[in-house]
């Protein structure tokens, strides 16, 4: 999420340099969109870590509810309490399973967004950047050998 961030905020430093009319002609891609495909995954990162946030405190009052099911099985406590104890286990078992299934779509999304959208956008990226230094190479050398 931090790398997804950083690269966020390094676009939009590098959309104000680049926008120069000179520069803009190397660079093929669209930074709205590259922008755009950042902030989705940035989104997609926080709503992941607030599903698993959640998934793992559910978790923890399962165990919690398990353990004090147990305890009243075998201490032979009333079967009305083991009965809404046991529908309680089972609704957080449910709950859970949801959520892993969210955070396994999250990450799908996220994986499918960053293999297929966001790398060849930054290749791109880099490619332009490489063309424009070589250019800017190539001027530099012709401009200091016309002097000499």
């Amino acid at each position: 999420m931090l790398s997804y961030l950083l690269l966020l905020i390094i676009l939009s430093h590098l959309e104000v340099w680049l926008v120069q009319p000179c520069l803009f002609f190397y660079f093929k891609i669209s930074f709205i969109e590259l922008l755009t495909l950042l902030h989705l995954c940035y989104h997609h990162s926080c709503k992941l870590i607030f599903y698993t946030q959640a998934e793992e405190k559910m978790r923890v009052q399962h165990d919690k509810k398990l353990q004090k099911w147990k305890k009243y099985e075998e201490k032979g406590a009333e079967p009305h309490k083991i009965d809404a104890l046991r529908s309680e286990v089972r609704s957080l078992s449910t709950k859970i399973r949801i959520a892993i299934q969210i955070v396994d779509r999250i990450s799908e999304k996220i994986n499918k967004l960053r293999d297929e959208e966001l790398w060849p956008l930054l290749n791109e990226l880099l490619q332009g950047y490489v063309d424009y230094l070589v250019l800017c190479s190539s001027f530099s050398a012709t401009y200091v050998f016309s002097w000499t």
